[in-house]
């Protein structure tokens, strides 16, 4: 299928006319949104079931209040809420790329009211219809009304990260990238805080186990401070044995939940205890391994913008003119979930002759990052305009490119993913310059369906269980994005700062 590129294709491409069909229709779509499931009165008290042994926290976190019930009743997929406002179609086609492109996850599992909040606000908004809601009145006087409330807000942020970052960055710009990568930012992060006397680094060193001191108990350490709420274990510098374990008043963990689930079922041996000279106890946190969490291979592709060979067409497909570019102008492409569905493990070439996409590579979506960022590759020194480089994302819902064949190499992957993407693109592209391959196993999170209820009841278990004075933050939690970390962690910093203060 061709790939859109500009207004017109809106009325040309078969893709761009199922969009506009339906949104056009949508506002004439009746309410449709699943209602709350009536909770059925209460019956006469029985022996409660067995736990079941797969339970990975205390049985505490299984109690949820009627609240949260209803909460949890009121999500649905993305599939789901696309499906009954544009329709299946769209639903497949649009519905499940774009969650392909940022959560590369299966639409029908990942949860409407935890990745896209704003399209269920907008459908409240509209009363039924989510384009009313977005682009209607309701959406002025909402817009205004948002704006008054949050001045004071805003204008506390602003003081906080400056004006030339509010200004150039959040204001202006919709995608931002550092010249030398992203480890540009963990490297000045590290950088910034070597600066403060008051802050010690630990890098390379595992966490055993944490532990929150009984203060009621009047364990509150050899030296009496009552204010040291945890003991955090850690591993010797030498990785041998146990190092000496810190004491802290406020924990913040930006861990993935299953690794911070692990280390709180694994309380220290019996000589750290002795050693920290208190009463320890090790209360668990619900919902840490609820939900799945996608592989991506990722690979970083660079091309030369000269035509190919022409005694080289390996793929099949008409070479490129040395005036044509190697890709349409945009941002790239993402490929929608098959007709036929995910394949299986081990069967994801049954179904390859149907769709010129994901089955065998589990191809997700192609960034054309020169394009997207043409600045990165203009310093004024090393022109790189010679060279055009897109990246290529694959796995999510669909079994890892060569998880079945281990002694497949990365050039191989590289050439077969470059024959499907010349396919796509309808030319063939040269053999690449340079590439790298990324394979980054469990790195995305999938929320399902009642993610945020859950989140609540994790919010509530620190409040209870942890007084309050352990945060839990990341990609597992509230946004799988780097803007969404980096504003949950300063939130976090924040509120730990006011009450210290």
């Amino acid at each position: 299928m061709p790939l859109p590129s500009g207004i017109l294709s809106l009325f040309t491409l078969p893709l761009g006319r199922l969009v506009l069909r339906s949104v056009l229709a949508e506002p004439f779509v009746p309410a449709n949104r699943p209602q709350k499931k009536t909770l059925p009165p209460p019956s006469p008290p029985s022996p409660p079931p067995p736990a079941p042994p797969t339970a990975t926290t205390d049985t505490a976190a299984a109690v949820d209040n009627v609240e949260d019930e209803e909460d949890e009743d009121e999500d649905e997929s993305v599939d789901s809420f696309f499906s009954r406002r544009f329709g299946d179609a769209f639903a497949r086609t649009l519905g499940s790329a774009l969650v392909h492109g940022i959560y590369a996850a299966d639409s029908r599992q990942l949860s409407l009211r935890a990745a896209f909040p704003q399209l269920r606000a907008s459908e409240t908004r509209g009363k039924g219809s989510v384009i009313w809601g977005e682009l209607g009145p309701p959406a002025w006087f909402a817009t205004n009304t948002n704006t008054n409330t949050n001045t004071t807000e805003s204008q506390q942020e602003v003081e906080a990260v400056g004006v030339e970052w509010e200004t150039r960055l959040r204001r202006t710009a919709a995608l931002f990238s550092f010249r030398e990568g992203m480890e540009t930012l963990v490297r000045g992060l590290v950088e910034a805080l070597h600066g403060f006397p008051n802050v010690v680094l630990r890098s390379g060193t595992a966490v055993r186990g944490i532990g929150m001191i009984d203060t009621a108990g009047g364990g509150g350490g050899d030296d009496g401070d009552d204010h040291c709420s945890f003991r955090i274990y850690l591993n010797a510098e030498d990785g041998k044995g146990e190092g000496v374990p810190l004491r802290a008043t406020h924990l913040i963990s930006a861990l993935p939940l299953p690794v911070l689930d692990s280390i709180l079922q694994q309380p220290p041996a019996g000589g750290a205890e002795a050693a920290a000279g208190a009463s320890t106890t090790h209360p668990s946190l619900p919902h840490l391994r609820t939900n799945p969490h996608s592989s991506v291979t990722v690979l970083n592709l660079v091309f030369p913008t000269s035509p190919p060979n022409k005694n080289d067409n390996s793929t099949g497909e008409q070479p490129t003119p040395a005036s044509t570019p190697l890709h349409p102008p945009g941002f790239g492409y993402l490929i929608p979930r098959p007709e036929h569905g995910y394949p299986e493990p081990g069967r994801e070439g049954e179904h390859e002759h149907e769709h010129e996409g994901e089955p065998g590579l589990g191809l997700l979506g192609v960034v054309f990052d020169t394009a997207s960022l043409p600045e990165q590759d203009h310093d004024g020194e090393n022109d790189a305009a010679g060279f055009t480089k897109m990246t290529a994302m694959l796995g999510g819902p669909y079994p890892c490119p060569n998880a079945r064949d281990s002694s497949s190499s990365d050039a191989q992957l590289v050439a077969a993913v470059v024959r499907r993407i010349s396919s796509q693109l309808g030319h063939a592209l040269p053999p690449p310059v340079h590439y790298a391959v990324h394979r980054n196993a469990e790195s995305i999170p999938t929320y399902l369906v009642g993610h945020t209820a859950r989140m609540g009841q994790l919010g509530r278990a620190l409040r209870e269980r942890w007084s309050g004075r352990m945060k839990v933050v990341g990609a597992g939690v509230g946004g799988v994005s780097v803007a969404d970390c980096v504003k949950a962690g300063r939130q976090a910093a924040f509120e730990v700062a006011d009450i210290m203060v």
